[in-house]
């Protein structure tokens, strides 16, 4: 069974929304233009680790605005 969170179901600041939309934005184009990990190019390398450090500040900064209320992890990314 899966579950769906909505963004505006946790406490973040609107800045840190508008943020973590874009980033999940960001690797939907990025999919797309590797033809959903088919066309790999080592610009594509780049362009995952630049994403997946995005990422892992995105995620402190979660962290830092939730608290201890809320166990947050991180998976990095993968095509």
């Amino acid at each position: 069974m899966a579950v769906t969170f909505d963004i505006d179901d946790f406490p973040l600041s609107n800045k840190l929304k508008s943020e973590l939309i874009n980033w999940v934005m960001e690797y939907e184009r990025m999919l797309e233009q590797t033809d959903y990990g088919e066309k790999i190019t080592h610009n594509t390398t780049l362009l995952v680790k630049s994403h997946d450090e995005k990422g892992w500040r995105l995620y402190q900064k979660i962290k830092l605005e939730l608290g201890d209320g809320y166990k947050v992890s991180y998976v990095h990314t993968s095509l």
